[in-house]
């Protein structure tokens, strides 16, 4: 670090401390920044790190959470996704895209079962909102008639049959 001394007009000294413009900037703003441009190099990983290294400085910030989830998400890291999305909505319990965010997550990890009421809370609050929608369809459970019917398509319906 540089001090500069200077001497006022009265004859006294003051010091003036130059850290650079790093220090100088907001953490915040400057996570974002450098999560911004890393994820325009694609470099995904470092993104939500620049992103993570900032998270315990803004305890009741929901911006951090939901941009590091969105991050993992894209790299297809659904897992890690979701437990940032769950801080998302620990901190903002009725944010929309944290709910839907989580439910995308879920499902791509397999588990629509979870994930599905999030889906229906949806569009009941945002009727436009055409990826809720989407998500609900895909996770709909299977009509009856059609596991019936693959069953006795496939013998697996009737007593008799080797697998029972």
């Amino acid at each position: 670090m540089r001090s500069i001394k200077i001497i006022t007009r009265g004859g006294g000294a003051a010091t003036l401390r130059r850290a650079g413009a790093a220090a100088a900037a907001d953490p915040y703003d400057d996570a974002f920044a450098r999560s911004g441009a890393l994820e325009g190099e694609g470099r995904l990983d470092d993104a939500a790190r620049a992103l993570s290294f900032v998270l315990p400085l803004y305890p009741q910030d929901y911006a951090l959470p939901l941009s590091i989830a969105w991050i993992h998400y894209r790299a297809g890291r659904f897992d890690v996704a979701e437990g940032y999305y769950r801080i998302a909505l620990e901190r903002s319990p009725s944010a929309v895209d944290a709910r839907l965010g989580l439910a995308a997550s879920l499902e791509r990890q397999g588990r629509c079962d979870d994930g599905r009421p999030l889906y229906a809370s949806l569009p009941v609050e945002r009727p436009d909102m055409a990826e809720a929608r989407v998500g609900l369809a895909r996770c709909a459970p299977a009509p009856a008639w059609r596991v019936t019917a693959s069953l006795a398509a496939t013998g697996a319906y009737f007593p008799d049959h080797p697998i029972k």
